[in-house]
């Protein structure tokens, strides 16, 4: 009991601090994630059918699509699956057939869940991204991103010692014309 708290603690602070935080770093998850899967796996080995630790193995999809994302979760729930079934090949006496086949038909359907999941998440994540820094109208980035941008450009040609060039462009009287044909010309105008 106790090590399993401390397991789903360790996997809730890593998530959290991956997704939310952005503070892990990729090898540390895959550390994670290869400490997990062997811990599950052994005790998928030194287990038995009265002691049912089967379901342990399911945490392996979601901890890997959670943490690795949505391509290198694919490679570690098929790196587990294809484990799992070594594992029960090789101790195929100690475990029911029933059972056994349940969990490997049962892994793949919630991995493929999990990749839905990931893949759709992932996907919110880059919208949100693309909108936060493209104005909607002409759909060129906007002041937030130039900031961003010409900051990192600027400390790279300092650094360098090369030049830095801006290109801006402005629209003369685009108050009167706005006045003169209204705000859907201007916003026309702007978009053209």
């Amino acid at each position: 009991f106790y090590l399993s708290c401390v397991f789903f603690a360790g996997v809730a602070a890593l998530c959290y601090l991956h997704n939310v935080r952005r503070y892990a770093h990729p090898a540390s998850a895959n550390v994670f994630l290869g400490l997990c899967m062997g811990v599950t796996l052994a005790g998928i080995w030194f287990g038995n059918e009265q002691i049912d630790n089967k379901p342990w193995q399911m945490l392996i999809p979601m901890i890997a699509f959670l943490l690795a994302g949505s391509r290198r979760g694919v490679w570690w729930s098929g790196a587990d699956l294809l484990a799992l079934g070594l594992v029960f090949y090789l101790k195929r006496a100690h475990y029911e057939p029933l059972s056994v086949m349940i969990l490997l038909t049962a892994h793949p359907i919630f991995a493929y869940a999990m990749y839905l999941f990931a893949r759709g998440y992932e996907a919110s994540v880059r919208a949100i991204s693309r909108l936060s820094h493209t104005d909607t109208l002409t759909k060129t980035y906007n002041r937030q991103l130039f900031e961003e941008l010409f900051g990192n450009l600027f400390n790279r040609a300092r650094r360098r010692q090369e030049g830095l060039a801006v290109y801006m462009i402005d629209i003369d009287h685009f108050k009167r014309y706005n006045d003169n044909y209204g705000h859907i010309a201007g916003d026309r105008a702007l978009s053209q």
